[in-house]
């Protein structure tokens, strides 16, 4: 009888505590205790009263009653609109303007994401929805540069590489009509310890070395890759990490001189057989 009566007033103070947690819950008001406009509409549903001496509380529920004139309430609403939604290009509407006009064919822009431009307006934390269409065009246009290490070490590579010039060609045609290919080399830092700088730069003695050459800017012509790969001569420096990092970034950011094409699917295909250089590895 006694654990009975302890139950039951245990009972009773937690349902008095919940309920009590339920009615602060239920008074507690977001928009309250908002001191500035910009304070109030980060908060869902708050509006702020631009009213001229206006005594009550300018932060308040907009979907709650409000003695703020309408003319005078500031509440921001999510806003939305296409400025570009052009329809995704098929690769019929590719071959047809290839036929007409090869000019329009490499210079039309091809559409693979819709929409391309859009305008939103959100409230801060507001989460908005929207369609995104994505779709790979058939016949894209496809720039292909090969960036290869010449040093001694690659002369065999180098040869294979020449002998591979028009089977890739070929084996990009089944994914593009529309496709170049280009060729450019590295060797190492032309500096002390990498390079015996006596001798670096001294053709007579057949030991140029060089960061990167631009051997061939992007073209159609595949059987002039395999001639400039296959007459690249290789050369020897001191040490075993090369300089590929280097090339990789004059071949990234040379767009003019290399050729690539600003709409254009963009592969680099690095070759090398050693280490980059690392921060510091030549004090």
């Amino acid at each position: 009888m006694i654990l009975h009566q302890h139950f039951v007033k245990f009972s009773a103070i937690f349902i008095c505590l919940l309920l009590k947690e339920s009615l602060g819950v239920e008074t507690q008001n977001a928009c309250n205790n908002k001191n500035s406009c910009h304070e109030c509409i980060q908060m869902p549903n708050c509006a702020w009263c631009e009213q001229p001496n206006y005594t009550q509380d300018r932060c308040f529920d907009y979907l709650l009653e409000s003695n703020c004139p309408n003319e005078s309430v500031f509440y921001p609403q999510e806003s939305s609109k296409f400025i570009s939604n052009r329809p995704l290009t098929s690769g019929k509407s590719i071959q047809t303007a290839k036929s007409v006009n090869s000019v329009k064919y490499d210079s039309q822009e091809i559409v693979q994401l819709k929409p391309q431009h859009m305008s939103l307006q959100l409230r801060a934390n507001q989460i908005h929805t929207m369609p995104l269409t994505y779709s790979r065009a058939l016949d894209y246009p496809v720039d292909l540069y090969y960036l290869m290490d010449l040093s001694y070490s690659m002369g065999d590579d180098k040869d294979k590489l020449s002998a591979l010039g028009d089977s890739l060609a070929e084996a990009m045609v089944n994914i593009t009509s529309n496709f170049r290919l280009g060729f450019g080399s590295f060797i190492d830092k032309v500096r002390m310890p990498f390079t015996k700088v006596s001798s670096a730069l001294d053709k007579s003695k057949k030991s140029v070395t060089y960061s990167y050459h631009n051997v061939m800017p992007l073209s159609k012509d595949t059987n002039e890759f395999a001639y400039k790969v296959k007459k690249a001569a290789t050369y020897g420096n001191n040490d075993d990490p090369e300089g590929g990092l280097d090339a990789i970034m004059q071949a990234v950011i040379c767009r003019k001189e290399i050729g690539w094409r600003e709409k254009a699917r963009r592969l680099l295909v690095f070759s090398t057989d050693a280490s980059f250089h690392s921060a510091g590895d030549g004090k």
